[in-house]
Protein backbone atom coordinates (compact mmCIF):
# COMPACT_ATOMS: atom_id res chain seq x y z
CA UNK A 1 0.00 0.00 0.00
CA UNK A 2 1.67 3.69 -1.24
CA UNK A 3 2.07 5.88 1.51
CA UNK A 4 1.49 9.61 0.53
CA UNK A 5 4.59 12.21 1.41
CA UNK A 6 2.22 13.24 4.59
CA UNK A 7 2.01 9.61 6.17
CA UNK A 8 5.37 8.53 4.56
CA UNK A 9 6.25 5.48 2.85
CA UNK A 10 6.74 1.61 2.58
CA UNK A 11 7.88 -1.59 1.25
CA UNK A 12 8.04 -4.95 1.85
CA UNK A 13 11.58 -7.31 3.37
CA UNK A 14 14.28 -6.83 4.56
CA UNK A 15 15.94 -6.28 1.26
CA UNK A 16 13.56 -3.27 1.25
CA UNK A 17 15.12 -2.28 4.58
CA UNK A 18 18.76 -2.60 3.56
CA UNK A 19 18.33 -0.99 -0.01
CA UNK A 20 17.00 2.16 1.72
CA UNK A 21 19.52 1.78 3.87
CA UNK A 22 22.70 1.51 1.96
CA UNK A 23 21.13 4.67 -0.59
CA UNK A 24 21.04 6.85 1.89
CA UNK A 25 24.39 5.87 4.61
CA UNK A 26 26.29 7.71 2.37
CA UNK A 27 24.46 10.79 2.80
CA UNK A 28 24.33 10.68 6.69
CA UNK A 29 26.97 10.63 9.02
CA UNK A 30 25.30 8.40 11.71
CA UNK A 31 23.05 5.36 12.13
CA UNK A 32 21.03 4.25 14.89
CA UNK A 33 19.63 0.50 15.26
CA UNK A 34 17.57 -0.69 17.49
CA UNK A 35 17.31 -4.98 16.41
CA UNK A 36 16.53 -8.37 18.21
CA UNK A 37 20.04 -10.21 16.20
CA UNK A 38 20.19 -7.70 12.76
CA UNK A 39 21.20 -10.84 11.07
CA UNK A 40 20.17 -9.68 7.83
CA UNK A 41 21.57 -6.33 8.18
CA UNK A 42 25.16 -7.51 10.21
CA UNK A 43 25.74 -10.40 7.78
CA UNK A 44 25.34 -7.98 4.37
CA UNK A 45 29.01 -7.28 2.81
CA UNK A 46 27.57 -4.09 1.43
CA UNK A 47 26.41 -2.77 4.43
CA UNK A 48 30.43 -2.77 5.59
CA UNK A 49 31.96 -1.79 2.34
CA UNK A 50 29.61 1.45 2.87
CA UNK A 51 30.88 2.14 6.29
CA UNK A 52 34.44 1.77 5.24
CA UNK A 53 33.94 4.53 2.29
CA UNK A 54 33.01 7.12 4.98
CA UNK A 55 35.34 9.82 4.65
CA UNK A 56 34.17 11.83 7.23
CA UNK A 57 33.19 10.72 11.37
CA UNK A 58 30.33 8.16 11.30
CA UNK A 59 28.48 6.99 14.37
CA UNK A 60 26.84 3.18 14.73
CA UNK A 61 24.99 2.47 17.22
CA UNK A 62 23.35 -0.70 17.67
CA UNK A 63 21.03 -2.03 20.17
CA UNK A 64 20.56 -5.58 20.34
CA UNK A 65 18.46 -7.75 22.15
CA UNK A 66 20.38 -9.39 25.38
CA UNK A 67 20.87 -12.92 24.67
CA UNK A 68 20.89 -13.87 28.15
CA UNK A 69 17.70 -11.41 28.77
CA UNK A 70 14.27 -13.51 29.67
CA UNK A 71 12.86 -11.57 26.69
CA UNK A 72 15.52 -13.58 24.67
CA UNK A 73 13.73 -16.96 26.03
CA UNK A 74 9.80 -15.46 25.77
CA UNK A 75 11.07 -14.36 21.95
CA UNK A 76 12.65 -17.81 20.96
CA UNK A 77 9.61 -19.77 22.26
CA UNK A 78 7.05 -17.96 20.01
CA UNK A 79 8.72 -17.23 16.71
CA UNK A 80 11.73 -19.84 16.92
CA UNK A 81 9.96 -23.07 18.58
CA UNK A 82 10.74 -25.30 15.66
CA UNK A 83 14.93 -24.16 16.36
CA UNK A 84 17.14 -25.73 18.85
CA UNK A 85 16.42 -24.18 22.44
CA UNK A 86 19.35 -21.92 22.03
CA UNK A 87 19.06 -20.57 18.67
CA UNK A 88 18.03 -17.07 19.41
CA UNK A 89 20.99 -16.99 22.02
CA UNK A 90 23.51 -18.25 19.56
CA UNK A 91 22.24 -15.79 16.58
CA UNK A 92 22.43 -12.39 18.67
CA UNK A 93 25.93 -13.38 20.04
CA UNK A 94 27.13 -14.33 16.75
CA UNK A 95 26.00 -10.96 15.33
CA UNK A 96 27.16 -8.91 18.43
CA UNK A 97 30.48 -10.77 17.68
CA UNK A 98 30.79 -9.82 13.96
CA UNK A 99 29.60 -6.21 14.78
CA UNK A 100 32.64 -6.38 17.45
CA UNK A 101 34.86 -7.17 14.82
CA UNK A 102 34.01 -4.80 12.39
CA UNK A 103 34.83 -1.99 14.90
CA UNK A 104 37.91 -3.79 15.91
CA UNK A 105 38.46 -3.64 11.61
CA UNK A 106 37.73 -0.37 11.91
CA UNK A 107 39.76 0.54 14.65
CA UNK A 108 43.06 -0.96 12.82
CA UNK A 109 42.55 0.89 9.78
CA UNK A 110 42.27 4.20 11.33
CA UNK A 111 38.64 4.45 9.92
CA UNK A 112 36.60 7.25 11.28
CA UNK A 113 33.40 5.01 12.00
CA UNK A 114 32.68 4.59 15.30
CA UNK A 115 30.61 1.47 16.60
CA UNK A 116 28.54 1.20 19.40
CA UNK A 117 27.07 -1.82 20.48
CA UNK A 118 25.08 -2.42 23.37
CA UNK A 119 22.19 -4.81 24.98
CA UNK A 120 18.42 -4.49 26.02
CA UNK A 121 16.79 -6.67 28.60
CA UNK A 122 13.37 -5.68 26.66
CA UNK A 123 12.47 -7.07 23.61
CA UNK A 124 11.42 -3.77 21.82
CA UNK A 125 8.21 -3.54 19.79
CA UNK A 126 9.97 -2.20 16.96
CA UNK A 127 12.63 -2.83 14.91
CA UNK A 128 14.07 0.63 14.14
CA UNK A 129 16.89 2.10 12.05
CA UNK A 130 17.41 6.03 12.19
CA UNK A 131 19.21 7.27 9.17
CA UNK A 132 20.79 10.17 10.27
CA UNK A 133 18.67 12.51 12.62
CA UNK A 134 15.84 13.39 9.75
CA UNK A 135 14.42 9.52 9.28
CA UNK A 136 13.54 6.26 10.50
CA UNK A 137 12.48 3.23 8.79
CA UNK A 138 10.69 0.80 10.95
CA UNK A 139 8.76 -2.13 11.62
CA UNK A 140 6.87 -3.71 14.38
CA UNK A 141 7.89 -7.18 15.25
CA UNK A 142 5.29 -9.97 15.13
CA UNK A 143 5.65 -12.46 18.27
CA UNK A 144 4.76 -15.06 16.23
CA UNK A 145 7.45 -15.10 13.30
CA UNK A 146 10.93 -13.28 12.69
CA UNK A 147 11.41 -10.49 10.19
CA UNK A 148 11.52 -11.79 7.03
CA UNK A 149 10.87 -10.60 3.42
CA UNK A 150 7.48 -10.20 3.62
CA UNK A 151 7.68 -7.77 6.52
CA UNK A 152 6.33 -4.37 5.83
CA UNK A 153 8.90 -1.57 6.25
CA UNK A 154 7.61 1.86 6.88
CA UNK A 155 9.85 5.10 6.05
CA UNK A 156 8.99 8.04 8.19
CA UNK A 157 10.60 11.25 8.12
CA UNK A 158 10.67 14.21 10.89
CA UNK A 159 9.80 16.91 8.61
CA UNK A 160 6.79 14.45 7.43
CA UNK A 161 5.47 13.03 10.36
CA UNK A 162 7.26 14.61 13.57
CA UNK A 163 4.80 12.92 15.81
CA UNK A 164 5.57 9.16 14.85
CA UNK A 165 9.84 10.31 14.10
CA UNK A 166 9.44 12.26 17.30
CA UNK A 167 7.66 8.75 19.30
CA UNK A 168 10.38 6.39 17.79
CA UNK A 169 13.01 8.60 18.74
CA UNK A 170 11.85 8.96 22.48
CA UNK A 171 11.37 5.08 22.52
CA UNK A 172 15.01 4.54 21.59
CA UNK A 173 17.09 7.28 22.87
CA UNK A 174 16.32 5.99 26.82
CA UNK A 175 17.41 2.14 25.95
Amino acid sequence: VPMSPRTGSCGTGLSFHNEVLLREIDKVDEVGMLVTTGKKVFREALFWEALSRKKERFDLQVIMLDPDSGDTKMRQNDAYKPRSPDFLKREIEENAKAVLAMHGKFLGQNKNVLIDLRYSDRLCPFRLSFIGKKSVIAATYSMAQRTDESTPFYIFEERDIRGLYEGFRSYYTPI
